[in-house]
């Protein structure tokens, strides 16, 4: 009788076909490569969470620090075992590393999903709009004054970006709604212009919404600055809760 010890020696399941210097080696670069790739995935990761969401990204700066903490680490577990497979490394090794890459991966969903801004069911309604100006009127983010005011406290309107759409200043942005009950005004300058005023037609206690509603003509309040003719316009949408 014959004594056949080869499975012993078989790649893959009990002992490694390279010499533990080169799975060093190779889990050490492995490793490098997944940290980083695994960062820019995880911010992408977050990108689709926010689109997700319909929220932006710099709302949620605390998700984005733990993507930039646990997408380097599950990326470099990921990498090893990926390598360590490839290379048809020892049956110990490849499950070491799958742990290792599984419970990452767990504590890292986990650690994104506890710093995510839960969306709230109620409070202060943030206010996105849209806002079309008269063809010509030359508007930038250096010479907009845009703010809401309620009686005599007021603060600042957010602009995200101002472009143009159809021949037309198109500006976007949000703002956010006082609880009291207080009517606020909109109120808008752009450059040494006129000051525009109009109240805001949306109650504090308003619904979220998915889309826009529509184009409204803006009615601008007595002894506000009238418009030079027709052109101004604005949409609203209520996007969530502070």
């Amino acid at each position: 009788m014959s004594n056949d010890n080869s499975s012993a020696a078989e790649p893959g399941r009990g002992r490694s076909a390279l010499p533990p210097w080169a799975l060093v080696a190779l889990a050490t670069v492995s490793a490098l490569a997944g940290l980083w790739l695994g960062y820019p995935l995880a911010q992408l990761l977050v990108v689709g969470v926010a689109t997700a969401t319909d929220r932006d990204v710099t709302e949620l700066k605390d998700m984005v620090i733990s993507a930039a903490i646990c997408g380097p680490i599950v990326g470099a577990a990921g990498a090893v075992w990926l390598a360590l497979i490839v290379c048809r490394a020892g049956q110990r090794a490849r499950t070491t590393a799958m742990a290792a890459f599984a419970l990452l991966t767990v504590a890292g969903a986990a650690m994104m999903a506890t710093a995510f801004d839960w969306p709230k069911a109620s409070g202060a309604p943030v206010v996105r709009y849209e806002l079309r100006l008269p063809p010509g009127t030359e508007v930038n983010m250096g010479n907009i004054d845009f703010g809401i005011w309620a009686g005599r406290s007021g603060h600042g309107v957010y602009v995200e970006r101002i472009a143009q759409v159809d021949g037309r200043p198109l500006v976007r942005g949000d703002f956010t709604l006082r609880q009291e009950g207080t009517e606020e005004v909109l109120a808008l300058r752009i450059g040494r212009g006129p000051a525009r005023r109009w109240r805001v037609p949306i109650a504090p206690d308003a619904k979220l919404e998915k889309d826009y509603g529509p184009w409204q003509r803006i009615e601008f309040l007595p002894g506000s600055a009238p418009a030079e003719g027709d052109g101004y316009e604005i949409r609203y949408r209520v996007r969530k809760y502070l």
